[in-house]
């Protein structure tokens, strides 16, 4: 039986791709986002008014960028992909930062309205 070869055909068997972080570096990195995780839980024990929200968003923000530069490659490719991430946690951050700003403004009416507790301590 003749066998022809389809030179469309794709085989994987054979090739081997290498990683482009190595092992160490990506360990270093786990162990980098499991400090800023800590610092996040850290950082709610802390009473710094309006300021934690902002801080745990810094560091959120951080985190992301480890996550995408390292994990995910993002460091190795093409400059627009590390732009187009910077610009995406920038309008999310402000998102929020309007929401969150918004928020505050509803927050005293909401607690006027509350309605009054009819048990008496006895």
């Amino acid at each position: 039986m003749n066998q022809t070869a389809d030179p469309t055909a794709q085989h994987h068997d054979d090739e081997h791709h290498e990683h482009v972080s190595s092992i160490p570096l990506l360990i270093g990195i786990y162990v980098i986002l499991l400090f800023f995780t800590f610092l996040t839980i850290a950082v709610t024990w802390v009473d710094l008014g309006p300021f934690n929200v902002w801080i745990a968003l810094f560091v959120a923000a951080i985190k992301v960028s480890l996550v995408a530069a390292f994990y995910m490659h993002l460091k190795y490719e093409n400059q627009f992909f590390g732009q187009i991430l910077i610009a995406s946690i920038f309008f999310v951050s402000v998102m929020i930062g309007i929401i969150l700003m918004d928020s505050r403004a509803y927050h005293v009416d909401v607690e006027d309205a509350a309605p009054v507790s009819t048990q008496t301590a006895q």
